[in-house]
């Protein structure tokens, strides 16, 4: 198998169970985008097609209710046979999480308890958002002033990204095309409306000889626009490209300073304000990968299975899948436990090595 074709392999293999998972079944783009964009343009293409040959509106649109009623029918009918009979595994906790964020609290502490499941504060929004958080009201506003299939989708797309955003703080990332779109519209509109003040020209009532009616007068009133319209709209127009060009500064210093850094390395300021990097967790892998045997159990949080996976090249307990939440609770306790205690439930597990981190020396 050559190096192109093992990754696509791969690829297929997590759309399949992604497939057999009820809470990841409608997520196929995240396991492989060009399948799922290829077969929304393929359905969208077969449609467009099928209201061609047809070439009736009312018969399109019943042939559309007919197909939706029986795909929606069979998908449910589906999903209710493979989840009875175990060939779809149930929900997660997750999923439940994002309908009811005490659902893990209460039942899965495990969940709860990571820090990228936790609600997401003020702060947060303001810190990833910046004036975007305030341009999305707005381009709420303007979207629903212009009601239209798309603008419907967009207040949709954006209550209900803006929703799951606001119950997991790592769901920021699914909000932030929404709030940039709809922020976008906000200020297009915005724009145009000033540019359009500004361009426009006094208009004075016009009067014939004879006929000077209130009606006239009154629309020539409103016509005519006031003397410091102007001024104001150009204030408000270099006010709105200072605001733009503050937040592409916040986005490229948030971007170098928050998100730019590896978490295997890190780095702190001192107290005279100069850099200082943290290279200790490469090193302990480095030092694992040229110092114990190929066949080496590392035990450890789950936090760093993956790392220690793919760095320190050695089989570890438990990882970041956490979908054994026995097995997690079993290193848990041996974390959490007294040496002799701890001891055996780590002979239990056939560990050879651990991975403690403390707050001591550090660097």
């Amino acid at each position: 198998m050559s190096p192109t074709t093992a990754p696509m392999c791969w690829e297929c293999c997590s759309g399949c169970r992604s497939a057999s998972s009820a809470s990841s079944m409608f997520s196929l783009g995240n396991t492989w985008p060009p399948w799922e964009s290829s077969s929304c343009c393929r359905v969208f293409f077969f449609l467009d097609w099928v209201k061609y040959m047809l070439n009736d509106v009312k018969l399109f649109k019943s042939f559309l209710r007919i197909t939706l009623t029986c795909v929606i029918s069979v998908g449910t009918l589906a999903l209710g046979i493979g989840t009875a009979s175990g060939y779809i595994s149930p929900w997660t906790g997750r999923f439940y999480s994002l309908l009811d964020p005490t659902y893990a609290k209460d039942h899965i502490p495990i969940i709860a308890s990571v820090s990228e499941h936790q609600p997401t504060a003020w702060s947060s929004f303001m810190f990833d958002f910046h004036i975007l958080l305030f341009l999305f009201p707005a381009g709420l506003y303007f979207c629903f002033k212009r009601l239209s299939d798309a603008t419907i989708f967009i207040v949709m797309y954006g209550l209900t990204s803006m929703y799951f955003a606001g119950v997991m703080v790592r769901l920021i990332l699914v909000a932030a095309p929404a709030v940039c779109l709809i922020s976008a519209i906000a200020v297009s509109a915005t724009i145009k409306n000033l540019t359009t003040l500004i361009r426009s020209k006094s208009k004075s009532p016009q009067t014939t000889g004879k006929t000077t009616g209130s009606k006239a007068a009154a629309k020539g009133a409103v016509d005519q626009p006031l003397p410091f319209q102007h001024n104001v709209a150009v204030a408000l127009l270099l006010g709105a490209f200072y605001l733009l060009s503050r937040y592409a500064i916040h986005c490229t210093w948030v971007t170098s300073e928050a998100y730019s850094s590896p978490s295997i390395v890190l780095s702190a300021r001192g107290h005279n304000g100069g850099r200082v990097i943290f290279d200790d967790y490469r090193e302990a892998y480095y030092w694992l990968r040229q110092n114990t045997p190929t066949d080496a159990k590392i035990m450890s949080w789950w936090d760093y299975g993956y790392q220690i996976t793919a760095m320190g090249n050695r089989t570890v307990i438990v990882d970041n899948n956490t979908w054994n939440n026995t097995h997690i609770a079993t290193v848990g306790r041996a974390m959490s436990s007294y040496e002799d205690e701890a001891y055996e439930i780590m002979q239990s597990l056939d560990v050879n090595y651990v991975l403690v981190v403390f707050g001591g020396v550090t660097g």
